[in-house]
């Protein structure tokens, strides 16, 4: 039996391996697998030569993007990625083999290729499945709610992916009922992500994103999920309603959550608004400050003075406002990335500066302050 091979590019820093790699995998209608150390990390785009989305030319890549900087992540780790990443590719051609006898992907093959009757065919497109991966990541149970497809219809595509040596995505994955009470007896940390019973293709991205266990899912904030290859906005919900659906998740805690954070974007996209403007009137008075004669001080000039210290009292104020409501939230931890004007106004919230002092106050570049509330001079709601 010959071997499936897996090509290996190696090489010094710039000497051409991503450019190779990209021009090879569109010859042989591959996809690359990424070995290297830095570029599987988050947001780690400065000085890893990772290839941007207009140098991956459309071809798919594994272990970039995939861990955050925070969590350490080893050789072993990689060994273990990388292999399930090669078993994903191998097996997908093999079955692409035994259907077609040539190397194309089921994404590139259309459904009309599978000749079903025609209302079959119309019910499919009008749901939006085009392809022949489209179709077998949607389980049974999803197409038998399609409009139009019943019992003979399903039986219908059933028959002709078997023929093809396919089949549709097995119940979302879901265990069956002994297999669900005997999960629900583990610890979250004890299951396995393949236990929980998410469809396979939301199933395969967690696992490209380094999610192994339960316990890792549930402890990712939304933010990380989403940082996930190939995971957006409706993939997202459609895993919380199945964590919800299969008792890991309170549905009414997560719709508490989803008011919670539509209320906090809110409030922050208002701020936003509030502070440009504050900007951008400050930045006309500067230039108005600027254009009067000689530095004369007259009028006008201790008008706009006036005006600016308004201004910055209103911005005092808000952020006043801000840390007050953060001040409510004592079992959490904020991070405020601000530049020095702020940062002067943060510090008087938490300390008592003089005029002079408040004036002279600066922080240094990329400086790490820590505040505590209780250490604050103004009284705890």
């Amino acid at each position: 039996m010959e071997k499936p091979k897996v090509i290996v590019i190696c090489g010094p820093t710039a000497s051409g391996k991503t450019a190779l790699s990209i021009e090879l995998a569109k010859k042989i209608n591959g996809e690359i697998i990424s070995a290297d150390s830095m570029q599987i990390y988050k947001d780690m785009d400065i000085g890893t030569a990772k290839p941007t989305v207009e140098e991956m030319q459309n071809i798919k890549h594994y272990l970039i993007d995939c861990v955050s900087p925070s969590v350490r992540y080893s050789v072993a780790d990689f060994k273990k990625d990388a292999t399930f990443a090669i078993e994903e590719i191998l097996n997908m051609i093999k079955k692409l083999k035994e259907i077609l006898g040539k190397n194309e992907k089921p994404e590139n093959m259309k459904i009309e290729e599978l000749n079903f009757s025609m209302r079959t065919y119309n019910a499919l497109k009008r749901n939006g499945i085009n392809t022949v991966q489209e179709l077998i990541d949607t389980p049974a149970e999803k197409i038998s709610t399609i409009p139009n497809i019943g019992g003979m219809c399903l039986n219908e595509i059933n028959a002709v992916l078997r023929k093809k040596g396919l089949k549709l995505e097995d119940k979302n994955n879901v265990p069956d009922k002994n297999t669900q009470l005997e999960i629900q007896n583990k610890k979250a940390d004890e299951i396995k992500l393949e236990e929980v019973g998410l469809q396979f293709k939301y199933y395969r991205r967690l696992r490209l994103g380094g999610i192994e266990t339960l316990q890792q899912l549930l402890d990712k904030t939304d933010e990380e999920l989403l940082s996930i290859n190939g995971l957006g906005k409706t993939a997202l919900k459609e895993i919380k309603n199945e964590l919800v659906k299969l008792g890991y998740l309170n549905k009414e805690e997560e719709c508490n959550k989803e008011e919670e954070l539509e209320q906090r974007r809110i409030r922050i996209a208002e701020l936003k608004k509030k502070q440009k403007e504050i900007y951008s009137r400050m930045k006309e008075q500067a230039k108005e400050i600027s254009q009067m004669v000689n530095g004369r001080v007259d009028s006008n000039t201790i008008q706009l003075i006036q005006e600016a210290s308004e201004i910055l009292a209103k911005q005092q104020q808000e952020l006043d406002n801000i840390l007050d409501e953060i001040k409510k939230d004592k079992d959490k931890t904020y991070l405020i990335v601000a530049h020095n004007g702020i940062a002067r106004i943060v510090n008087s919230y938490f300390k008592d500066m003089a005029n002079e002092n408040f004036a002279a106050y600066a922080i240094k570049n990329c400086e790490l302050l820590c505040y505590e509330f209780e250490n604050t001079n103004k009284e705890a709601d």
